[in-house]
């Protein structure tokens, strides 16, 4: 009972400090466990853009934190839910209270103790599944890939339900090295040859199987720098070297559902700017009818593009989002959710990173309201390495944070007005 009073009186002093001010102001919850374990620490402060903003802001360890582990390499959210990944053969889940505490739920692990499968890379979360990529697995030839699926039980414990292998997987095809999760269906990017992607379902017995392999335009190396997300129905695949728009110029593919399980292509989707070297799908993202991807431009100003779907079924690009900055180094992550979307650059400002929220207003016009950054990272943090997007709170990782070691790592849970 003491250590619970403890949290709360801890999380009511951080609140009172958000409400009081809209400074950046660090409170060390002294008792207060953020992550969940004995000795592990926390903090709590108000950030802001400088511009009136003020958000409540926790930030997550793992319990057993070490250096060089790299905790923040990969972030998901789903409601009260969190997950984070690292270098080091481990996730993380944590929890959101009803006082807006977030502490440590579970640690995921996966078969080999050693690093080499990058299991915990790439993670995702949804409901009470949880989806973790080991991009080196080798039970289909060394670089294989694999996907962990694990479940939580009704008393809170999580535990492993299911280890994904391609049904064609073979040496080099990384299967894992970007994964989604919505319900039932786990899509995981492979991308050696055509750079498939392959969607996993499970049935009403609690078994999983492959239920499709999707492609985009089929030609080699065609998905380089992959990344995939799913939201119901809807998929969407980067394709960084499609040459649509030139050579290396990229484009993402949206895959629909259909009721029988059966996956078709829906749209390709291209920047209207787009030129040679655009790279144009590195980073995409899906919720409901809007999809985003990422183009990097090396010498010039990267760009985030927004695409929705109309009554029709039809896909067209809404907008163009920059912080207009060329120098600005290349967004490494980016997530949708409602009408906002958070992009993440792990390398700017001398690698600390940024942040930065877009909000589409009624008139649906997007406009940037918000960086997050300032008085959250330092030099080297990589602030914004990972990015997760809820309704009401952002998922920041910070995988080069040294307050728990070299490169121990953290993760930013940045609640939203």
């Amino acid at each position: 009972m003491i250590q619970t009073n403890q949290r709360n009186i801890s999380a009511f002093m951080s609140l009172l400090c958000y409400l009081a001010t809209g400074l950046v102001l660090a409170l060390v919850a002294t008792g207060c466990d953020l992550s969940g374990g004995s000795g592990s620490g926390g903090s709590a402060s108000g950030d802001g853009d400088g511009d009136g903003d003020r958000q409540l802001v926790f930030r997550l360890f793992a319990v057993d934190a070490e250096a060089a582990d790299n905790f923040g390499e990969g972030v998901s959210v789903d409601g009260d839910r969190a997950i984070v990944g690292s270098m080091t053969n481990a996730a993380y889940v944590f929890t959101r209270d009803e006082a807006g505490v977030w502490r440590q739920e579970a640690k995921l692990i996966g078969d080999d103790p050693a690093r080499g499968d990058r299991f915990g890379r790439s993670v995702a979360i949804s409901g009470n599944i949880a989806v973790v990529g080991a991009a080196f697995d080798d039970d289909n030839g060394g670089g294989s890939g694999a996907v962990y699926v694990f479940r939580r039980e009704a008393g809170g414990s999580w535990s492993r339900e299911a280890k994904l292998t391609a049904v064609d997987g073979a040496t080099g095809d990384r299967l894992g090295a970007s994964v989604a999760v919505s319900g039932n269906l786990v899509i995981a990017s492979a991308s050696e040859d055509f750079g498939e992607a392959y969607v996993f379902g499970r049935d009403d017995g609690g078994v999983w199987s492959q239920e499709s392999k999707l492609v985009g335009d089929g030609l080699r190396q065609d998905f380089q720098n992959e990344s995939v997300a799913i939201d119901g129905n809807r998929a969407i695949l980067g394709a960084t070297s499609n040459a649509r728009n030139g050579r290396e110029a990229g484009a993402a593919y949206v895959f629909v559902r259909d009721q029988t399980g059966s996956w078709s292509r829906e749209a390709e989707l291209i920047a209207s700017d787009g030129a040679s070297g655009d790279g144009f799908g590195r980073v995409v993202a899906i919720a409901g009818d809007v999809a985003i991807a990422s183009a990097r431009r090396f010498g010039g100003e990267d760009a985030t593009y927004v695409f929705r779907r109309d009554g029709d079924g039809s896909w067209s690009q809404e907008a163009k989002l920059s912080d207009g900055d060329p120098d600005t180094n290349s967004v490494t992550s980016a997530a949708v959710a409602d009408d906002l979307v958070v992009l993440g650059v792990r390398q700017a400002a001398n690698g600390r990173g940024a942040v930065y929220l877009f909000r589409r207003g009624t008139s649906g016009t997007w406009s940037q309201t918000t960086t997050f950054g300032v008085g959250l990272a330092t030099d080297g943090d990589e602030f914004g390495r990972s990015v997760a997007i809820n309704h009401d709170v952002v998922i920041v990782g910070a995988p080069g944070d040294d307050n728990r070691g070299n490169d121990a790592g953290s993760a930013h849970a940045i609640a939203l007005q």
